[in-house]
């Protein structure tokens, strides 16, 4: 309902000759300072290019509602680009049904403030990362506790400092391959995260 008919107007020329993966690198940064108005120019020409973009009808999406909710949309994308990380296939619709919800009102607290975006997502088979982090203290045995939760349920993360915080703990724990894959999907959702590179540096250091 967001994305129909948008066109753009105008576009710097250059950006045409961009490849659509480096425009939504670009867009990316600008989301991430809150450069809303210029994020939706690139994300828009990534659109129009390529309807079938994720990350740009994702961007185009919280771009066009972030003059009324700033800090909302980027615990969003937050969320957005975790979720497609570990179910890329269900990501954009869990999302979409988020901002719905949200718009409507039917996530806010008596405060106004945003509610937890774990509390807003239902799923027979997942744990919250604050639980899945439990179970973990819980056991000497990171390794059996670790395969016999992740790979037989959802673990729901939402937030990039979790986020990260998990890719450090599979580093500690010698998972290098699956935490590089974890960094490599890192890089295109915030690529200008200092985080980033202190996890690649912990890793050559294993």
């Amino acid at each position: 309902m967001y994305l129909t008919g948008w066109k753009i107007s105008l576009i710097n020329y250059n950006s045409l000759m961009k490849s659509e993966k480096t425009i939504i690198n670009e867009a990316a940064k600008l989301f991430q300072n809150r450069d809303f108005t210029n994020a939706l120019k690139l994300y828009s020409l990534a659109f129009n290019e390529n309807p079938e973009n994720m990350d740009a009808r994702v961007g185009v999406l919280l771009c066009s509602i972030a003059p009324e909710m700033q800090d909302d949309v980027v615990q969003l994308y937050e969320f957005y680009n975790i979720a497609r990380t570990f179910d890329a296939d269900n990501s954009y619709e869990a999302l979409e049904a988020l901002v719905e919800s949200l718009e409507s009102g039917m996530t806010r607290n008596s405060n106004g403030s945003i509610i937890e975006i774990e509390s807003m997502i239902e799923s027979e088979d997942g744990i919250t990362y604050n639980d899945f982090k439990t179970l973990l203290e819980e056991s000497e045995n990171f390794s059996e506790v670790f395969q016999n939760i992740f790979f037989s349920t959802k673990v729901i993360i939402t937030q990039k400092s979790d986020f990260f915080e998990f890719i450090n703990t599979l580093i500690e724990h010698e998972y290098i391959d699956m935490a590089l894959n974890y960094i490599d999907s890192a890089t295109t959702a915030f690529p200008a995260d200092e985080e980033i590179r202190k996890l690649l540096e912990k890793i050559k250091e294993h």
